[in-house]
């Protein structure tokens, strides 16, 4: 009975493991020293990459961002300027077009806004706004944008929950230009944000509530990486050097601003669940089955004394 017992308790151990591994098994991250992000300084700091590949219909950006100074109604006084650029992909903005993610803070709010054109409205600017206008430089937040032309929305979400939504009645399709991603800063129009920023990705697609949800505190695992819609993820955990992986299909790896513009790298990365290695895997596996031979030896040992 007890032989039975403890071999139960071990396949069902193995068993348990091996879904994990394939639950959860990242990319190779060989060049990773750990949970690290980048600091911007908020004056000439950014990360940038050029590809056609962000001209995308659909859109969901995610990302955790730390500010340096709490972000609320006039906190310009303490940036020194109006806006904080976190993400974009736009060179000539007020003449061609593209879109931006970024702080306005005159009023505390992020900002997401595009250029679009339609067939009969010409080319117009569009800016919309989260409800949350005060972000505490003491935490982390998960920040994710969606949007959708021809579902005529956009929606934002902090911490996974849903911030603001927002509807319109016609497709607004962004107009697209040869251009740059950028994370942290727009040098063109010295929008600069300073504080630390995280995991950040982009998809071609609008993501709903529930798959945000699904993923928002941690890593990616490997499936998710190779799914064709993720487009861009960086994870920031380098930890040294002037390139930053992409660990989507699309292997883009983001180049860190040459010195003096290069964001400095931090220690202190945004709290999300690790991945879970299978060299990991195989370790708890093997703690576990020497707990569960332990266990079966003291109570047969208790069973031949009694």
């Amino acid at each position: 009975m007890l032989k039975r017992a403890a071999l139960g308790f071990v396949i069902f151990v193995l068993t348990a493991m091996l879904l994990l591994v394939g639950q959860v098994s990242p990319t190779s991250l060989q060049n990773y020293s750990g949970n690290h992000c980048l600091s911007f300084d908020g004056i000439d700091d950014y990360v940038s990459r050029s590809s056609s590949v962000y001209q995308t219909e659909e859109l969901t950006i995610e990302l955790w961002l730390k500010p340096e100074y709490t972000i609320e109604n006039g906190s310009d006084s303490n940036y020194g300027h109006m806006y904080g650029a976190i993400i974009s992909y736009s060179e000539t903005w007020a003449s061609q077009g593209g879109w931006a993610l970024y702080f306005n803070f005159s009023d505390g709010r992020l900002c997401f806004t595009y250029r679009w054109c339609g067939p009969y409205q010409g080319c117009n600017t569009k800016t919309f706004y989260t409800n949350r206008a005060f972000w505490n430089s003491s935490g982390w937040y998960h920040v994710a944008v969606t949007y959708s032309p021809t579902k005529y929305s956009l929606a934002f979400y902090v911490n996974a929950s849903e911030d603001s939504t927002y509807t319109w009645g016609n497709e607004q399709h962004i107009n697209y230009e040869s251009a740059s991603l950028k994370i942290g800063g727009d040098l063109s129009r010295g929008y600069m944000f300073q504080g630390l920023i995280d995991e950040v990705r982009v998809w071609n697609v609008s993501r709903t509530h529930s798959e945000i949800i699904g993923s928002w505190n941690r890593a990616l695992n490997l499936t998710e990486c190779e799914n064709p819609t993720l487009i861009g993820y960086w994870r920031f955990d380098e930890g040294a050097g002037l390139e930053s992986q992409d660990l989507s299909l699309q292997g883009n790896n983001a180049t860190l601003g040459l010195p003096p513009f290069n964001p400095t790298w931090s220690d202190l990365g945004a709290p999300i669940i690790p991945e879970f290695s299978s060299f990991l895997i195989l370790q708890l596996f093997m703690i576990t089955t020497l707990l569960a031979v332990i266990v079966y030896r003291r109570k047969r040992f208790k069973i031949a004394v009694g």
